[in-house]
């Protein structure tokens, strides 16, 4: 048993794969693409945004993001046909953090305000012919 722990590299820190850090990078890469070449009404600072999320280059001009903003795998952000007005149908407030698999869909708006946390397979629809704007605030007091 000695024998083998001459062999044994002490380090401060354990040595992470280096696969594990490509979804990452790509992720990275990804939010970099959308924010060079989607006309989104809003991209903040430090947000991240999945590479397998469905947000259609159309629909970014109704579409913004606060800083810190987090979007997780799978997520879908749909403004439906019919929508009126140029202003933003979906807004994401700073430090928001959107679970897996979510689906937001708006015809007039929906607005989470700042630090919204989201769990995975939400659905949030707006789609009525009822102009209100709905509002989701963080239960979280500081």
């Amino acid at each position: 048993m000695a024998k083998h722990d001459q062999f044994r590299r002490e380090t401060s820190a354990p040595f992470e794969d280096p696969l594990h850090l490509l979804p990452r990078l790509a992720t990275f890469l990804h939010t970099i693409w959308l924010r060079s070449t989607y006309p989104f009404e809003g991209f903040g600072r430090k947000t991240s945004v999945d590479g397998s999320c469905d947000i259609r280059r159309s629909a970014a001009r109704f579409i913004s993001l606060g800083d810190e903003v987090y979007l997780a795998p799978g997520i879908w952000l749909n403004i439906t046909a019919g929508s009126d007005g140029s202003e933003p149908k979906i807004v994401l407030g700073r430090g928001c953090k959107i679970g897996r698999r979510v689906m937001i869909s708006s015809k007039n708006r929906i607005f989470l305000e700042a630090d919204v946390l989201l769990s995975p397979s939400v659905l949030l629809m707006d789609t009525t012919t009822n102009s209100q704007i709905q509002t989701f605030r963080s239960m979280h007091k500081a």
